[in-house]
């Protein structure tokens, strides 16, 4: 998936994307859940971002179809 479309998404269901400090290809996530925060950084390679760490987000963000985030819904956000 391209970075552009899944920092869309991420903020779309109000994930915020930390730019990355320094010159590295990390970049953080990060969501107030149940009242405290989760943070999972995520490694972006010629601006693309590898199907594992989006379906690790999901999970993370609880943005899968048995948290009521359809694949659907998140593919048209």
């Amino acid at each position: 998936m391209l970075f552009s479309d899944f920092e869309r998404k991420m903020r779309h269901f109000g994930v915020e994307v930390i730019a990355p400090t320094g010159g590295g290809s990390h970049f953080k996530l990060k969501k107030l859940i149940d009242r405290a925060w989760v943070i999972y950084p995520v490694a972006r390679h010629n601006n693309r971002i590898d199907n594992v760490y989006v379906v690790k987000a999901r999970r993370r963000f609880r943005l899968r179809p048995e948290d009521g985030v359809s694949d659907a819904e998140f593919d048209a956000a």
